[in-house]
């Protein structure tokens, strides 16, 4: 088990807390990431704000990048130093649909989730939930390997960060949500 800070919501419509909180130690099947960068999602806007309900306290944040702090026993593919970029849905890999490639509608979610202890826990012992069981807007984090993928070099933390919802959110929406196929016409319409 780490100490490090994490901000945690305590009530809605409250300010988030700076806090001294414990990480466990990775499980056999994940990893430890310091994190470096943190997008914000209007999905952690609805948790602050009441409108998606919660467990409380909470760490929000999904968007995350970071390094590679320590592996768990069963880990394979990633190791201390490695940069990584989060995915937002955890799955268990195995399932009908994880076969079929659609890890984001895992049938045992529920399942791939637990733990034997809290992730994350303040110092007198209260477990701290986890938005999307990850938590990101914490100096440190736990996830499962099968959920974390490794950076090339030539992209940076803080683009990383965006990969694991922001940009995928944008291309299912133009791909698989509007169908576009390669020599489509389509107006994009927004404000910057």
């Amino acid at each position: 088990m780490i100490t490090t800070e994490a901000a945690v919501l305590t009530a809605v419509n409250t300010p988030l807390k700076l806090t001294t909180i414990h990480v466990d130690d990775p499980e056999p099947n994940e990893v430890r990431v310091a994190v470096s960068n943190v997008g914000l999602c209007h999905s952690d806007l609805h948790y602050m704000t009441g409108t998606v309900g919660t467990d409380l306290p909470v760490v929000v944040g999904h968007e995350v990048a970071g390094v590679v702090e320590a592996v768990g026993s069963s880990v394979t593919g990633l190791r201390p130093g490695d940069r990584v970029t989060g995915a937002l849905t955890p799955s268990c890999g195995r399932c009908v649909n994880c076969n079929a490639g659609h890890s984001t509608q895992c049938r045992t979610v529920a399942e791939a989730r637990q733990r034997p202890r809290p992730a994350f826990q303040l110092p007198n012992g209260e477990p701290i939930a986890r938005l999307a069981d990850i938590g990101a807007f914490s100096r440190h984090i736990l996830m499962r390997e099968n959920s974390l993928v490794k950076l090339p070099d030539e992209v940076p933390l803080h683009v990383g960060c965006l990969l694991s919802c922001c940009i995928i959110t944008g291309v299912g929406a133009v791909f698989r949500g509007a169908q576009v196929r390669p020599g489509s016409t389509v107006a994009v319409i927004g404000c910057c």
